[in-house]
């Protein structure tokens, strides 16, 4: 069956779609990228996927004609042609036209694919992960380092390592050796029942998933801190788990000598589920 694709402006089967060698997404990673999961043809987190894209349109001097509802059209719409219920949707927004580093341009143009996952709900993992840290490239933090761009160079260097050394995820270290963020998610830290996680002045990304986390905290009355943390805090913490749009939480078995349960994430899992249901 063909797979769909939605490029600039209209539906075409994926093996007919072509880069440019113009494309300034390919030459320069100027643009934005989202992943959006479904869960039984409902986009229950949208609106924290496109307030996120529209920070990072702002940010980057971009102009785009979608508001709300036609992304959300343009979702379903492929989703049908793909006959998908349950998927992973990327939406990629780059600037059109040409120019060196300095554009000719802000008109943006917009990319989405679709893929297949098999359940509708989030599903926390039976194996904890084994994490470890990433130095070589430090993250820094400005106007673009708590976006989704599509230059993911840090995280390609960090994924490469972690499969040299047999981490399952690795966290990234800011030029200051605090942690800013991981190959694919943010991460939290439960230390006697008070909840941490990086701000994104350290460098992280700013995640779906861990905005989601911080609104759940305060309707439910939960002390989480957004703080500087360094690898002598993970290693006195109870319990670490990262989170992500996709996974939703994943916990962390091992990181150095230590382990660590999954009490809180298991919980934390549940509420998600909970809220994709409404």
């Amino acid at each position: 069956m063909a797979n769909y694709v939605y490029y600039i402006n209209d539906f075409y089967e994926e093996n007919d779609v072509s880069i440019g060698l113009n494309n300034r997404s390919f030459r320069y990673g100027d643009g934005l990228f989202e992943t959006i999961r479904v869960f039984d043809g409902k986009i229950p987190f949208l609106s924290f996927h496109l307030a996120r894209l529209n920070k990072g349109l702002e940010v980057l001097g971009l102009e785009l004609s979608y508001n709300y509802e036609r992304f959300a059209s343009l979702f379903f719409q492929i989703l049908e042609k793909n006959k998908l219920k349950n998927a992973r949707l990327r939406l990629m927004v780059f600037r059109s036209g040409g120019g060196l580093y300095k554009p000719v341009t802000k008109q943006a143009h917009v990319l989405i694919e679709a893929k297949s996952l098999e359940t509708d709900f989030f599903e926390l993992n039976k194996v904890g992960l084994n994490l470890g840290i990433y130095s070589e490239v430090p993250k820094t933090y400005s106007a673009i380092s708590m976006l989704k761009t599509n230059n993911a160079l840090p995280y390609i260097m960090a994924s490469n390592f972690a499969s040299e050394n047999s981490f399952d995820e690795c966290v990234l270290l800011n030029t200051n050796g605090n942690l800013a963020d991981c190959i694919y998610s943010n991460i939290f830290m439960v230390k006697d029942n008070y909840i941490f996680t990086p701000p994104i002045t350290d460098g992280a990304v700013a995640g779906t998933m861990q905005a989601i986390i911080l609104q759940l905290a305060e309707q439910n009355n939960w002390q989480i801190h957004q703080v500087s943390l360094t690898e002598k805090d993970l290693l006195a913490s109870d319990e670490i788990f990262l989170t992500n749009a996709i996974k939703g939480v994943q916990w962390v078995q091992s990181f150095g000598e230590k382990t660590f349960k999954n009490e809180f994430s298991l919980g934390l899992i549940n509420l998600l589920n909970e809220k994709i249901i409404i």
